[in-house]
This record gives structure tokens, sequence and C-alpha cells, in this order.
């Protein structure tokens, strides 16, 4: 588990932003992965691989002071979310081929990863996704 605690200079920050916390920056986040290599006859091996990255809610862009007073917090806060990725790779025996297989976002989790909220008197807002579920494979050849 990895903290962060991102506060901007109370002179300078406050007068931009109405909270102290500096956006985009998650205040807790946690990485855990697994590895199993399995070795096959001829000397090439077969590894299996997982992780999963998961992050606290954090203010995702920043809010004005106008914007605060008339109700866009909650279009700039990221709710918490996780990620899991997967892949498989077979490696030749002296190393100069391989093949992956892969799926990042096994869950297809699409939470907001952050955005822009635009003007004071009326709101306008834009959101960004994290990438969705993805499949593929990965040839390779060392020489």
């Amino acid at each position: 588990v990895i903290y962060t605690d991102s506060r901007g200079v109370p002179i300078t920050f406050s007068r931009f932003y109405a909270r102290d916390k500096i956006p985009g920056v998650a205040p807790y986040t946690s990485d855990v992965s697994y590895d199993h290599t399995i070795p096959l006859p001829g000397g090439s091996t077969f590894t299996l691989h997982g992780d999963a990255r998961w992050h606290a809610p954090y203010d995702g862009s920043a809010v004005t002071p106008p914007q605060l007073a008339i109700g866009a917090y909650p279009y700039m806060r990221v709710k918490s979310g996780w990620v899991g990725d997967f892949n498989a790779t077979w490696l030749s025996g002296g190393g100069n081929y391989s093949v992956t297989g892969y799926a990042r976002n096994v869950a297809g989790n699409r939470y907001r990863t952050g955005g822009t909220i635009n003007g004071e008197a009326m709101l306008s807002a834009t959101a960004a996704f994290y990438d969705p579920r993805t499949y593929g494979a990965v040839l390779s050849v060392h020489f």
C-alpha cells in the first residue's frame, strides 16, 4: 500500500482551487502481482502472470470556489477502482522466440479517471475513462 499526501501551498493554491489537495493524485494505491513459471521439455518455459491495481477515491480535476458553491464537486470526484491484468508467455529453450497472450482490465472496469469542469455560473463537464477490456498477442524473435 502506498500513501501520497499531495497538498498545495496555501498562499497560492487557495486562490485557484477550492480544496487543498492536488487534483489527479490518489491518496492510497496498492499493487499485487503473481508469476508462476513452469519448465517444459527442451528447456522452454511457460509463465503465467497476474496483477491487480487499486486506488482510493480522489479529486480527478480542480474545482474553483465558485464551481464548488454551485455543486461541481460530485462531477470531479473519482471513485475508488481496481484493474486486473493477466498474461501467459511461452519462451523457447534458447530464449530467441516467445509468444504471449494477454488480457488487460479483465473485469472491464471503466471507472472515470478525470476530466474537466468548465464555467462558474453554469457547469459543463467532460470525463475521461480507463481503457476497456482488451485482449491480444505478442510474437517476439530475439537475434
